[in-house]
């Protein structure tokens, strides 16, 4: 029993360490073009990891696309395990303007990408950070106060809230993997 234990140990371990770097991929985009690990060598990378059918994945896109403007010294991608159809009508509703990467189921499991959305950074050494990103937003007002928010309000303070949020945490990842150096 106790071997079974160490053994259960050891592979936990082992699976780990496998998330720690950028595995070894190739990947075919919506527009044609092919993305493999070699072509992010000593480059900063966002990973969104996305799904179809996902309502926060969809709400969050107006975000990635703003975050892409905001932060041009980092590359920013999305891959889903979705097929190639059902990704594009993805990016067609939703206006997802960063490269999507369909058909990465692998790269997704290897990533341990086991909910939607899921949020990664790469460093330049090539080593993978899981962002811890949650979205939302608390408004705090007098409870006396007559004022309550329109949708329109609401969606613009979400909008601008969460996108400090995606942008911090990119940021603090990118920070922290510079003072390794």
């Amino acid at each position: 029993m106790k071997s079974l234990i160490l053994l259960t140990f050891a592979l936990l371990l082992g699976l780990n360490s496998k998330a720690q770097t950028l595995p070894d991929f190739v990947l075919i985009g919506l527009n044609g073009d092919t993305l493999s690990n070699k072509d992010l060598k000593d480059k900063r990378v966002y990973i969104n990891v996305f799904e179809t059918w996902c309502k926060p994945c969809a709400a969050e896109v107006p975000l990635l696309n703003t975050t892409a403007d905001s932060l041009k010294d980092v590359i920013m991608i999305a891959i889903t395990p979705a097929k190639t159809a059902k990704a594009q009508r993805f990016k067609e509703k939703f206006g997802l303007q960063i490269p999507i990467y369909p058909n990465a189921e692998k790269l997704c499991r290897e990533l341990y990408a086991s909910q939607y959305p899921s949020h990664f950074f790469v460093d330049s050494l090539g080593d993978v950070k899981r962002l811890k990103i949650i979205l939302g937003v608390k408004i705090v007002y007098d409870k006396d106060s007559k004022w309550k928010p329109t949708n329109k309000e609401w969606n613009t303070m979400m909008l601008e809230q969460n996108q400090t949020t995606i942008i911090d945490a990119i940021t603090k990842a990118r920070d922290s993997s510079e003072s390794k150096k």
